[in-house]
């Protein structure tokens, strides 16, 4: 309803296409959201308010398998897949719960994931860059005969 409160802590919100003919394509995000932390907001759009907070993962493909009944469970869930930015990235007050929807045990790498299913899977470590090092080749030094570079 109008004005209600939305309150979110270790949830995915991403994935969603809004169907009207006048809706915008990814609409994961409509209203005010208030983060408890730890979410994933997939696209967030004009009209979508969500609290700066550091341990949301906002703007990224959460990397969700299709609605599905992922084994053990009894309901349909979205597995998250190899890659996905939710694994390993949940609160660290988690667990409780001390299972996923599924009934899985939580945590099965270094902490909980977002959301209802807890991925086999570990997370995707960030890249670092490392510099490359580079070796000049000064081209007018050298003059090639038959194949063979010889110093001047």
């Amino acid at each position: 309803s109008a004005g209600a409160a939305v309150n979110l802590k270790n949830t995915i919100v991403a994935g969603n296409a809004d169907l009207t003919t006048t809706g915008t394509v990814e609409p994961d995000c409509s209203g005010t959201l208030t983060s408890q932390g730890y979410n994933l907001i997939g696209a967030v759009s004009a009209g979508c308010t969500i609290g700066v907070d550091a341990t949301n993962v906002i703007g990224q493909s959460a990397n969700l398998g299709p609605l599905a009944l992922n084994a053990p469970g009894t309901t349909k869930t979205h597995a998250l897949l190899d890659g996905s930015p939710a694994i390993d990235a949940g609160s660290p007050d988690c667990p409780p719960p001390a299972t996923d929807q599924r009934g899985e045990p939580r945590a099965q790498g270094s902490a909980c994931d977002i959301g209802a299913y807890e991925s086999p899977f570990a997370a995707t470590p960030t890249p670092v860059a490392t510099p490359t090092p580079t070796r000049k080749i000064h081209a007018e030094r050298f003059v090639r005969i038959t194949g063979v570079a010889k110093r001047r």
